[in-house]
């Protein structure tokens, strides 16, 4: 209220003014718009005529701020209701795929592509309407068609590559991956991917790097370890024979105990003349971790000309590791080999015979040695706990 009297009478006080000087200065002036063009008028109506055009001016000024702000808030509530109809759109055509409505599906997200506003996601549900129609081929189509719009986007990238694998094309598969993999080199989803696809692939020196990077972005996972060593060990095996040593030692350097690195090495080193070093490579990798693999290197090395020594090192190991169920069984089948039928029947009965994961192999061990010594009931009797552990097995798993 008390704004609106005062512009009254701000207004009135204006009135007053303007008509103050209409009345004070009534005598002519001579008002010219050019040198040739001149009028004579009374100074007051030339005060009035100049107050009027500058109204006009202000009003004209004020009209085409009031008109842009409009213009704008028009176009916003334009782009607003276009983007609420589209996510609309794509809201039902989701709900399209859920219900196997793949045509209304594809109607609705053709139209989301071709909208101005269209982005990446919009090309990916595109083409997801094929996927879940097992229409890879076309899936493919759409997604390479998009990379013609939105560029080397890493979403549209593994959308192709997993049409690509799809499809049986690791080749082109490994390749989007590449190129996302250099626009986004800390995905982890897509590291695991170019792996998985160099592996197929069997290029086992790129997949090596890539597993090597998998390794720096999760230091703490195991398993990607042992994937690094597992794949390192396949690339070991295409090199030349020159550089395959210093690959193995590379193996060996990640996981000293990884057997078919050190069984490899050892033979290697056995065939160069370096016997003891052999021999200490594979005792050092039984020490960690016994494996069946570097267990039978060793006996290939020592059983013929060094059993003693063989003896003595299984001591060390059995005494190191007597909860080892691998190791127990393996020197159960060295003892029965060599003829020491009585020290690989004590090591079948250090094993846990209630269902372990050796348990069905040494009972098949153990019926073997009844067998020899021709006591067939104790030897059925073994055959049948053989086959209830399996049984046990099989249905647990």
């Amino acid at each position: 209220m008390l704004r609106r009297t005062l512009t009254f009478l701000a207004a009135v006080a204006l009135i007053a003014a303007v008509a103050t000087l209409v009345w004070f200065n009534s005598q002519p002036t001579t008002f010219k718009l050019a040198p040739d063009r001149e009028y004579t008028l009374p100074l007051a109506w030339l005060l009035v005529g100049a107050v009027t055009a500058g109204l006009l001016l202000g009003l004209i000024a004020l009209i085409a701020r009031e008109g842009h702000w409009a213009l704008r808030q028009w176009r916003v509530e334009r782009a607003r209701r276009s983007a609420e109809r589209a996510i609309a759109r794509k809201t039902e055509a989701r709900s399209l795929v859920l219900a196997g409505q793949y045509g209304k599906a594809r109607a609705l997200l053709t139209k989301a592509v071709k909208s101005p506003g269209a982005d990446v996601g919009d090309v990916v549900d595109l083409a997801d309407s094929y996927v879940a129609e097992g229409d890879w081929t076309h899936a493919r189509q759409v997604l390479e068609e998009g990379l013609k719009d939105f560029g080397s986007d890493p979403l549209l990238l593994h959308a192709l590559a997993r049409c690509c694998r799809a499809l049986g094309d690791d080749a082109a598969a490994a390749s989007a991956l590449d190129r996302a993999v250099d626009a986004f080199p800390a995905s982890i989803t897509l590291n695991r991917m170019l792996r998985d696809t160099l592996v197929d692939l069997q290029r086992w020196k790129r997949a090596e790097k890539v597993q090597q990077r998998l390794v720096e972005l999760l230091p703490d996972d195991p398993r990607e370890r042992a994937s690094l060593v597992e794949i390192r060990m396949e690339a070991a095996g295409v090199d030349e024979p020159a550089q395959r040593e210093a690959s193995l030692r590379s193996v060996l350097a990640l996981d000293p105990a990884f057997a078919p690195a050190a069984a490899e090495s050892a033979r290697i080193l056995d065939t160069q003349g370096r016997h003891r070093a052999a021999v200490r490579l594979l005792y050092k990798a039984a020490k960690r971790r016994p494996d069946t693999r570097t267990l039978a290197a060793l006996d290939e090395l020592l059983a013929e000309k060094e059993l003693p020594r063989l003896l003595k090192i299984y001591g060390k190991l059995r005494a190191r590791h007597p909860g080892n169920g691998e190791l127990q069984l393996h020197y159960a089948q060295l003892m029965m080999s060599l003829g020491r039928e009585d020290d690989g029947e004590r090591a079948l009965d250090q094993l846990d015979g209630s269902g372990g994961p050796y348990a069905v192999a040494a009972e098949r061990l153990r019926a073997e040695l009844y067998r020899k010594r021709e006591d067939l009931e104790h030897a059925n009797e073994a055959l049948q706990r053989a086959l209830e552990c399996s049984l046990r097995t099989g249905s647990k798993s």
